[in-house]
Parts: structure tokens; sequence; C-alpha cells
């Protein structure tokens, strides 16, 4: 189904500029299949208060749907079921949601990248410098141009 979407051109809703999650979390996506019943490790299913948005409630349905057939049909443990749908939300990620700041796509990432720093222990200025997508490059070039040493 993943490439179906991805080949009608379908990927999540994402605004930049939003201040509520809108990547789903994975175990979500497990919750939402009926694949697993336990809270994230913060104790949770879904990041507090995002059930209430739509962008977040599409996106954690449109990655269900993703992995559903795959996921529910085949042989999964839960290690590999959460890889999967990792994949899977990278996959359905715009580019300006692949952000070292949005951290439900650097848990997706780790999952996927054993190679994926940690970003929890970098510096803000660290993981703007890392970072790469076009957000934090205008974030960067807006703070180079108005740092002290350039007025």
């Amino acid at each position: 189904m993943l490439k179906k979407f991805m080949d009608a051109g379908i990927r999540f809703d994402y605004c930049e500029y939003a201040v509520y999650p809108q990547i789903p979390c994975i175990q979500d996506v497990l919750y939402a299949l009926q694949f697993s019943d336990r809270k994230d490790d913060r104790g949770y299913y879904c990041p507090e208060g995002a059930a209430n948005w739509g962008e977040y409630i599409s996106n954690l349905m449109l990655a269900s749907a993703a992995v559903a057939d795959e996921l529910l049909t085949g042989r999964y443990d839960e290690a590999e079921a959460k890889k999967l749908i990792a994949e899977t939300i990278l996959e359905l990620c715009p580019d300006e949601a692949k952000c070292l700041f949005n951290g439900e796509y650097v848990d997706a990432k780790k999952l996927v990248d054993a190679n994926t720093s940690d970003v929890t222990k970098m510096s803000r200025d660290e993981r703007l410098a890392a970072c790469g997508c076009a957000s934090c490059n205008k974030r960067a070039e807006h703070e180079l141009l108005n740092s002290p040493g350039m007025r």
C-alpha cells in the first residue's frame, strides 16, 4: 500500500509552524492496528493533546493504512513491526518534516539507521548545523545575518 501512496504523491499533512505534533508516534500506529496495547516510553499512546488535532489523526491513519496489509498478514514481532512503521513514517514525511527538531521523525530515523546520532544530546546550535532541512538552513542563515559581528 505504501507504494501506491507514494506513486499517487500522498504524504503526511505537515505545517512547519504548527505547535502540536503532526508526525505519528510508532507506538500509536501499533496501537491503532491493535498490534500492541502497551503505552510508549512516556506513558501514553498519543502525544499529549495530539489526538485533538486533525492532522495528527489523519497522518496516524495514513501510516496505519500504509503498513496494515503487510503488518497484519505477515509474521512480525514487535521490534520488526516498529522498524517497518519507522520506514513508512520516513517515506511519508514531506521534506519539510525531515528535521532534527521533529521528535517523531528523529525517533523513526534512529530505528531505521543505527548510525543516527542522538540529537537529544546535541545543543540547539549543533542540531541546527547538523540538520540541513530548508527550515533549519533558513534559520541558520537568518541568525548568521543578524549576529552581532554581521551588523
